[in-house]
């Protein structure tokens, strides 16, 4: 499916009401919808910052596991770049402060599920937009190869006490298997991001 909206093009992938589709018919909780929601906020945070940055991307394209937004013509700067890396997850973590400001721990489910991917996307890992964040920024100090490397080791660094994490809350709770799939999905990240770049 393929629209625009003020000059955006806005793509719905095949791959994407796939993915939809099956989680909604494994979803009893109705934990999707909320999930979505957040993902909608964190994707605006990000777009909102472009437009604020004078940059009005090309196109908007949901897939199966997230959302890709193409840069427009105007090319931004690191900082700025790094800038609107932030603001999806300050989207989501403004939302979580919010309403634990409104209910405290008596909070909407929605709360923790913002916090939760805010904090997991400025994990600065990756293909995450931390990760991106950690590159950006120390290319202002670094030369381009040099930022690169430093940012594979970073990530490489920070994913090493989450997979020991994974493996102890595996050991203590038995059949918890959801930080080792996060941490295992979160280095091919970091290996794809490597084999985009060619390096």
């Amino acid at each position: 499916m393929h629209f625009r909206i003020c000059d955006i093009d806005i793509e719905l992938t095949f791959g994407f009401f796939a993915a939809l589709a099956v989680f909604m018919l494994f979803d009893r909780s109705g934990l999707l919808l909320w999930m979505l929601l957040t993902i909608l906020l964190h994707e605006t945070g990000h777009l909102c910052a472009m437009l604020l940055c004078g940059s009005i991307p090309r196109a908007v394209v949901l897939e199966p596991f997230g959302v890709k937004i193409v840069e427009g013509r105007r090319a931004l700067s690191y900082l700025q770049d790094a800038l609107v890396l932030f603001a999806g997850p300050a989207a989501n973590l403004l939302l979580f402060l919010v309403l634990y400001l409104l209910y405290g721990l008596r909070m909407p489910i929605v709360g923790v599920i913002s916090l939760l991917t805010g904090a997991l996307n400025l994990l600065p890992i990756g293909l995450l937009d931390g990760g991106w964040m950690v590159e950006n920024l120390l290319q202002l100090f670094l030369p381009y190869r040099r930022a690169q490397t430093v940012s594979d080791v970073v990530s490489f660094l920070c994913l090493v006490p989450l997979f020991v994490l994974g493996i102890v809350i595996l050991c203590s709770a038995g059949h918890n298997f959801t930080l080792l799939l996060l941490c295992t999905y979160l280095l091919v990240t970091i290996v794809f991001k490597t084999n985009m770049r060619g390096g």
